[in-house]
């Protein structure tokens, strides 16, 4: 627990420390920093040292995670997928993992809204495929806060419920964003992922993110993540299965159109 609390000096220190920074170096025009939400599509191709989702482990190594993100007039799709870089698994140079949305969002760069149905097809996982319905709501710009509800409604018959804060710092072409996460869910949701019955938060993730805007639309992007476990019934759940470490890294290249 004092590694979370850790974890939460860090991220709000960082939200004050790039104010002075920002008024420094603004410039203006200053390139908006969240025009995907505004737009009517976004193409990512991310790279990451882990694949860790809502604190489960699914690979200690490296993955390649492509995205992409279509709007029209209100509705949208969305697909993600996982691949397999190293042999950890297996599986190297398979696509392990495919998520399918679709809904309703309305996105802007001062917030989005959007309700969604999601599929989540995991090839080579190690667990069946599950469906959710997610309630996802973001707020605020530069400070930002939000929250987000799923319901996996065909295999844990519980629900997962995410808090973010953070905060958009704009130095020139840079954007640096630092960023808290508190995931919480339902004892039916832990005791399927994790093997514990308790309803209680379940994992904290403090990230710091470098973003650059090379030209109109296209985005190249660093990123250090440290995630913890809230509670130790879940991590001696998870202690014979982690095999990577606590932080990790990705990057990869953001195109908004």
């Amino acid at each position: 627990m004092s590694r979370i609390i850790v974890s939460i000096i860090v991220v709000g220190f960082l939200l004050f420390a790039i104010q002075p920074a920002q008024a420094q170096y603004r410039y203006n025009p200053a390139p908006p920093v969240q025009q995907a939400p505004g737009a009517v599509g976004k193409l990512d191709v991310n790279f990451s040292s882990e694949y860790i989702w809502r604190g489960v482990e699914l690979n200690h190594q490296f993955v390649m995670q492509p995205s992409a993100r279509i709007s029209e007039s209100g509705f949208e799709l969305e697909a993600i997928g996982n691949m397999d870089l190293s042999s950890s698994n297996d599986n190297r140079g398979k696509f392990t993992r495919w998520i399918y949305r679709a809904g309703l969002a309305k996105r802007s760069q001062e917030g989005s809204a959007a309700i969604s149905y999601i599929y989540y097809d995991n090839k080579h996982l190690g667990f069946a495929k599950t469906q959710e319905i997610a309630l996802e709501i973001q707020y605020g710009y530069p400070f930002f806060g939000g929250g987000d509800v799923y319901y996996d409604f065909d295999n844990a018959d519980g629900f997962y419920l995410r808090s973010v804060m953070g905060y958009v710092g704009e130095i020139g072409p840079l954007n640096i964003i630092p960023k808290l996460t508190l995931g919480y869910a339902s004892s039916h949701y832990q005791d399927y992922y994790f093997g514990v019955h308790d309803t209680s938060i379940l994992d904290v993730v403090a990230s710091l993110k470098a973003e650059f805007n090379i030209v109109s639309g296209l985005y190249i992007y660093m990123e250090g993540d440290y995630y913890e476990l809230a509670k130790s019934a879940l991590r001696h759940s998870e202690e014979n299965i982690q095999q990577g470490e606590n932080f990790y890294w990705q990057g990869g290249v953001d195109f908004r159109f």
